[in-house]
């Protein structure tokens, strides 16, 4: 017997955070509920490509820093 899938429609709802669960890009400082991560070093957060372009001149230092302390680790 073939029974009725519940919730097989399923809506995405929008859900803000509070603010404490947010994040803040480190180039903007704005607050976000999800950022990406540095790519090398996975410590820095942006909330935009854009924003990882511009910081990463004063982020690269820090970031050879960290990705060398992970791969003594």
């Amino acid at each position: 017997g073939g029974g009725a899938k519940k919730g097989a429609k399923k809506e995405k709802e929008e859900k803000t955070l509070p603010v404490l669960a947010q994040k803040r890009c480190d180039c903007c400082g704005l607050m976000f509920n999800e950022l990406k991560l540095c790519a090398k070093c996975k410590v820095a957060s942006y909330c935009s490509r854009e924003c990882q372009v511009e910081h990463f001149p004063s982020h690269k230092g820090i970031c050879k820093l960290i990705r060398a302390g992970t791969a003594a680790a």
